[in-house]
């Protein structure tokens, strides 16, 4: 499992959502909403600070 799909299944987890509506969200190396977008980019930067 990527860092990505990791990222949507817990993202998905927590707002209550399915993986698939998260994933169809997918703007290449982005997210076409803003507060999907902004948690990737959180996400991405707690990984590389671990």
């Amino acid at each position: 499992m990527t860092s990505r799909d990791q990222f949507e299944q817990a993202y998905a987890d927590y707002i209550d959502e399915t993986v698939e509506r998260i994933r169809s969200q997918r703007l290449g190396s982005s997210y076409s909403l803003p507060r999907i977008a902004s948690a990737w980019i959180w996400w991405q930067r707690g990984k590389e600070a671990a």
